[in-house]
């Protein structure tokens, strides 16, 4: 009986196992891990999952939608009718969404937040900080002391739009495809969508792959200029524009898609157009978000957004959920002018970031990330709302 037991039980791995092994190719070749699937997770007790938590979501669900019609008043309608009088616009967006967007997560489980800075000392420069167990020379050259402009984060989940806005009232800024005109088959992603709180909530849910879709299919077809259309603005533009208008500082989210939180996927190159004189005065935050795996029945984050309702309502059955967030030093973030080049300036960020968060970086993207869509489509989607 025993062994027929132990039989029994391989046989049901085998099963829950096999349909994600077709996806292994899209891994990081280095660390095995797939940063694109959803986290696997453990069925939670019958009784939470069929009585408790449906209860719990439908008590939260008006409350929720109370939040966002006070969100969409006062951070979106109000200040654009009232878009003249700047400081007043900005007042009302940042204490608006202070408000509203820490109701909102306090609604969908995330009681404490904890936030600590990374490395936990501060250490002065040319010293020495012990870093991921390894002794690592602090920049002996940090960035200008400016104000906060640009604010650079990893991305898994609305949670960490909703996190972001709570703390900065920012504009969000997404990388995206702009082909290149001289060559047919070139679709650099170096430019960026931007918008406000919803614009940010909705692309995360609703749009936010459409554009690597299009550029995958672009590249397998022959007629591939009809296929992606330009999009977005240069980064530059933004910044400038956003300086001006006095918008607050722009989160840029390099990685140019969600992933599982299991790897630091590699940027895009949307920084890399920066000009001299405006990296010369750029204040730069660089902030993780990481969700602790202690929630074994359901994962935050959203690496495939084909079933985000069902992920939004299983989000609201939860009693608790924990975010941590580790925000860089700024001594430890280097000058950009003083760097060899932008392109290694940003690996030198991404590696920072990853040792912050305890997390490999990978080395796979937005390109695998487009070809295990298209294989996802073909063959299975995932629902959140069954787990």
């Amino acid at each position: 009986q025993t062994a027929k037991f132990s039989v029994s039980v391989r046989l049901r791995r085998r099963r829950r196992v096999a349909p994600m092994e077709k996806y292994r190719k899209f891994a990081d070749p280095g660390t095995g891990r797939n940063p694109f699937l959803p986290v696997g997770t453990q069925k939670s007790n019958p009784l939470k999952r069929f009585l408790i938590g449906p209860i719990t979501a439908l008590l939260k669900l008006p409350f929720v939608l109370v939040v966002m019609l006070w969100l969409l008043l006062f951070v979106a309608i109000i200040p654009t009718v009232i878009g003249i009088i700047w400081p007043l616009r900005r007042l009302l967006q940042r204490y608006a969404s202070l408000l509203g967007c820490r109701l909102l997560l306090l609604l969908l489980g995330f009681w404490n937040i904890k936030k600590t800075y990374f490395p936990f000392f501060e250490v002065a420069a040319n010293s020495f900080a012990f870093v991921g167990g390894k002794q690592a020379p602090a920049p002996t050259k940090p960035q200008p002391s400016s104000p906060v402009q640009l604010i650079i984060c990893n991305y898994s989940s609305y949670v960490d739009i909703l996190y972001l806005a709570f703390r900065f009232a920012p504009v969000f800024a997404f990388p995206v495809v702009c082909p290149d005109e001289e060559q047919e088959d070139n679709f650099p992603i170096d430019h960026v969508e931007y918008g406000g709180l919803f614009t940010a909530l909705a692309r995360t849910t609703t749009k936010l792959d459409n554009q690597l879709k299009a550029r995958e299919q672009a590249k397998r077809s022959e007629r591939k200029s009809s296929k992606v259309k330009a999009a977005g603005i240069p980064l530059q533009e933004l910044l400038e524009r956003a300086t001006k208008g006095h918008w607050g500082p722009v989160v840029l989210f390099p990685e140019g898609t969600t992933s599982n939180g299991k790897g630091i996927l590699e940027w895009t190159e949307v920084l890399h157009g920066l000009d001299e004189k405006l990296c010369a005065t750029l204040g730069v935050k660089v902030v993780g978000c990481s969700y602790a795996d202690g929630n074994k029945t359901f994962s935050p984050t959203l690496p495939l957004n084909d079933s985000w309702q069902g992920h939004v309502w299983t989000m609201l059955s939860q009693v608790y959920n924990t975010l941590e967030v580790k925000e860089i030093r700024a001594a430890e973030i280097p000058s950009m002018t003083r760097a060899v080049s932008l392109e290694g300036w940003c690996d030198v960020v991404r590696v920072k970031l990853g040792t912050a968060l305890k997390t490999p970086v990978v080395a796979v993207g937005v390109d695998e990330k487009a070809q295990l869509l298209t294989m996802w489509a073909e063959t299975q989607s995932v629902s959140y709302g069954k787990k």
